[in-house]
């Protein structure tokens, strides 16, 4: 029997749950409008009503014969398993202080070519601009850039604690030498830290720290 994880709209994820369990629960209508599930095995999230209603005649396509629970692993198939930068970015901001589960490559390095991407075009306001730009980035990604290194060491199959601790005290220190002084070696000992949690090789199994690391919704 499949387990189904559970996505309600403006919510984070959740399950996995019982076949039986959320059917019965769709059925008693505990689930809003355009609430979405996946289960292993399948691309893409799928309308809760697809699968339990009779919004289609047909039943959700089995997994594919080739599926070997690697979702976040590159291929001419499966390209990062969907990845791309604008749900990257919205999924990590969806998903603040999220940190249970795992991150792919994929959706990390996303996450940080969006960040980087913001910080280039904040260039256009000038030195003062650019100086008052990064700092309330620096403010708005702190605690979303904690949560996603913590869950991308889990994915490689580490307690994630380390990666936060480290990130929060990259990002405060490098916060202090945009107010204070251009420290070029602290920014180096930034990239390098980023860099190394993103080459990271993930666990493809399932490791203690959950599941491989699902599509974005």
């Amino acid at each position: 029997m499949r387990e189904y994880f559970v996505a309600a709209p403006g919510a984070s994820h959740h399950g996995p749950y019982a076949e039986a369990m959320v059917k019965r629960a769709f059925e008693h209508g505990m689930y809003p409008h355009g609430t979405k599930v996946w289960w292993e095995g399948a691309e893409n999230w799928t309308p809760i009503e697809f699968v339990f209603g009779n919004t289609v005649p047909t039943p959700p396509p089995p997994p594919r014969a080739d599926f070997t629970n690697t979702l976040h692993l590159d291929s001419p198939s499966m390209p990062s398993a969907g990845w791309n930068v604008i749900n990257a970015f919205t999924s990590n901001m969806r998903r603040y202080a999220h940190f249970e589960g795992r991150s792919c490559k994929a959706e990390y390095w996303y996450f940080i070519l969006a960040q980087f991407v913001m910080s280039v075009l904040s260039l256009c306001f000038g030195e003062n601009g650019y100086i008052i730009a990064n700092i309330l980035m620096a403010l708005a990604f702190f605690m979303p850039n904690m949560a996603i290194c913590f869950r991308r060491l889990q994915d490689a199959g580490y307690n994630g604690t380390a990666g936060a601790v480290i990130s929060g005290i990259l990002e405060w220190v490098g916060l202090y030498t945009i107010l204070v002084v251009d420290f070029l070696a602290w920014d180096l000992l930034g990239l390098v830290f980023c860099i190394v949690l993103g080459c990271m090789s993930a666990k493809n199994e399932h490791n203690p720290y959950g599941r491989a690391p699902l599509p974005p919704i």
